[in-house]
C-alpha cells in the first residue's frame, strides 16, 4: 500500500490512537507504529494506555511535518506582539498539569506493558481449548501493546450471535461490548463506500471487546473464560 501511495502521491496518515508502546520489528530494527506514513495520530484518552485525560500527539519522523504542527496546534502565530497569523492556526496545546500526567505515565510505561502482555498470554492460554471462542492474536514482525483483547465468535449461529453472547456477558457483570462500528457503517459516510466490503463486516459481526485493564487478575480471567464456556454450550 505504502509504494502505490508513494506513486500517487498520496500522504498516509496512521490512526494508531490505541498503539503507543507497539512496534514493528523490520531487519532486526523496531520502529514504532504510526511512523510509516506521512504521520501518525496517538490518542491519550482515559482509557488508552497512557493517559492525559484526554488529547493525544501527532508523531513523525519528518522534522518539516513536526515544525509544521507545532505551528499549527500553536494558533499559527507568526508575530507574538501584534497578534499575526498567516495561517489558520488552532489551540491544541497540552497545559502543564496534563502534560505532567502523562509524563509520569510514560515512565511506567514499561510496567503497564509488562501486565498487558501478561493478560494477553492468560486468555490466550485459557481460551485454546473452547471450541466456539478464539482470541485474536497478531501475527507477524510485530510487539503489540496488547492494549486490548479481541474475542473471536467462530462459528454464528442464531444462538451463538454477537447480540447474545454480549447480553449474557453483561447479565453475569462481565463489561463486554462490540468493537467500534466500522466507519463505512457510519451515517455521514455511507454514500462513500466505492466497493463491497466483505471482511470488515465478517470480523465485526464475530468481534467482543473483552476486559482488558492492568489490574486484571488470573482468576478474573478465570471467572470470564468459565462463562464464556457455558455460553458456547
Amino acid at each position: 500500500m505504502k509504494k502505490e501511495c508513494n506513486k500517487r502521491n498520496i500522504k498516509i496518515i496512521e490512526d494508531a490512537a490505541e498503539a503507543f508502546g507497539s512496534f514493528i520489528i523490520n531487519k532486526r530494527k523496531k520502529y514504532h507504529v504510526g511512523l510509516e506514513g506521512f504521520a501518525g495520530c496517538l490518542s491519550f484518552n482515559a482509557n488508552k494506555i497512557i493517559t492525559t485525560g484526554g488529547g493525544g500527539a501527532i508523531i513523525t519522523n519528518n522534522k518539516n511535518v513536526a515544525k509544521k504542527a507545532l505551528y499549527l496546534t500553536t494558533t499559527a502565530k507568526n508575530d507574538s506582539l501584534n497578534f499575526v497569523h498567516n495561517d489558520i492556526g488552532y489551540n491544541y496545546r497540552l497545559s502543564s498539569i496534563p502534560a505532567a500526567v502523562g509524563i509520569s505515565e510514560i515512565d511506567n510505561i514499561n510496567t503497564k506493558l509488562k501486565l498487558k502482555k501478561k493478560i494477553h498470554r492468560l486468555y490466550k492460554k485459557k481460551l485454546e481449548n473452547l471450541k466456539n471462542f478464539s482470541l485474536f492474536s497478531i501475527e507477524g514482525p510485530y510487539d503489540s501493546n496488547h492494549w486490548i483483547n479481541i474475542l473471536q465468535i467462530k462459528k454464528l449461529s442464531r444462538k451463538n450471535n454477537l447480540k447474545n453472547i454480549l447480553k449474557k456477558l453483561l447479565k453475569k457483570g462481565i463489561e463486554a461490548r462490540p468493537l467500534w462500528k466500522l466507519n463505512h457503517l457510519q451515517i455521514p459516510f455511507k454514500k462513500f463506500e466505492a466497493f463491497e466490503i466483505f471482511n470488515a463486516n465478517d470480523l465485526f459481526k464475530r468481534s467482543i471487546c473483552l476486559p482488558s485493564g492492568a489490574k486484571l487478575s488470573s482468576n478474573n480471567i478465570d471467572t470470564i473464560v468459565k462463562i464464556l464456556r457455558k455460553i458456547q454450550k
